[in-house]
């Protein structure tokens, strides 16, 4: 379903499938992928498979990272501009 409401929220520029498609995200990297990781490790399965979930793992939390950016774009178009700004001031 992630991808799903993911490719529909850039296509439709919807920050709220945008959302779900965040919360779903976090679901699995919260439970499914460390459950899942649990349950190769007990049984012994083969460290390709393990490390394919890992990399799916880290898959989830960079399209998370990238999503919410995207996100608060689309809620507020002068999000980047306004960034860059707080940026220069910090660095005084």
């Amino acid at each position: 379903m992630a991808p799903i409401c993911g490719t529909l929220g850039a296509i439709f520029g919807s920050a709220d499938l945008l959302k779900s498609q965040s919360s779903m995200n976090a679901a699995a990297v919260l439970l499914n992928y460390p459950l899942t990781l649990a349950v190769m490790l007990f049984k012994g399965d083969e460290a390709v498979y393990i490390s394919v979930v890992v990399m799916l793992w880290f898959n989830k939390i960079a399209i998370s990272f990238v999503g919410a950016k995207v996100r608060q774009h689309l809620i507020n178009p002068g999000f980047i501009k306004n960034e860059q700004k707080f940026k220069d001031m910090a660095e005084r």
